[in-house]
């Protein structure tokens, strides 16, 4: 079951016995569960995520509760998609800690030189995320996931996403920064942090699982 799917049966069984729980979707951040839940209509959009919604409405979207009429009925995907990926850029606190940003692109280094031995090191540093952000970053990449899956109709299988959500996700250098071979090489690595992220979701931020696949040994 999945962190937004525990947490409505929670509420769910709570209400059912009395008692009530305000600002449930606190506990994953409403906007990025709403945008999500609107968006699980439109997975078919060719180029979601990949393609950039129109700056005037989503310039008159900002601070508007998007969500309810007038708004939603309005609302097209690609503006969505690009408004979650400024959502993040924007976050004070980012679903990545930044201390673990290069560890995670080290380790995840690691892994690509190593090969198996060195395969759940990105994953297993997940588990130091505060609660809070492993539970949003496992839900946004359950979610993106569920968006691959749907690759031959929106042309985005996980690779593509995990190109163009990376940015927003973790540092990249500025705009302005020249394209060498070691930036390159840095980006390439952050798409493949947020590949296996994808992949892994519903392992992010969880020790027992990544650790009992550690030392099992047996392909997970």
């Amino acid at each position: 079951m999945d962190d937004h799917r525990r947490v409505v049966a929670v509420i769910h069984a709570l209400k059912a016995s009395g008692v009530r729980v305000k600002n449930w979707k606190n506990f994953l951040n409403g906007f990025l569960v709403d945008a999500c839940e609107f968006l699980t209509q439109h997975l078919h959009t060719e180029g979601l995520f990949r393609k950039t919604g129109s700056f005037s409405r989503m310039r008159a979207l900002r601070g508007e509760p998007i969500f309810s009429l007038p708004h939603s009925a309005t609302l097209q995907p690609c503006d969505v998609a690009s408004l979650v990926k400024q959502f993040l850029r924007e976050l004070p606190s980012p679903l990545i800690p930044m201390d673990l940003q290069v560890p995670l692109c080290r380790a995840q280094g690691l892994e690509e030189e190593e090969g198996e031995q060195g395969k759940d090191g990105a994953l297993l540093l997940t588990a130091l995320f505060p609660p809070s952000h492993s539970r949003a970053l496992r839900y946004f990449c359950t979610f993106l996931r569920q968006t691959a899956q749907r690759c031959k109709e929106n042309r985005m299988e996980v690779g593509n996403l995990a190109l163009v959500i990376a940015p927003n996700l973790l540092h990249c250098p500025a705009g302005g920064s020249k394209l060498t071979a070691g930036t390159e090489r840095r980006l390439h690595r952050q798409a493949a942090v947020i590949k296996k992220l994808i992949i892994h979701a519903d392992r992010i931020g969880k020790f027992r699982e990544i650790y009992i696949c550690i030392v099992a040994d047996d392909g997970c």
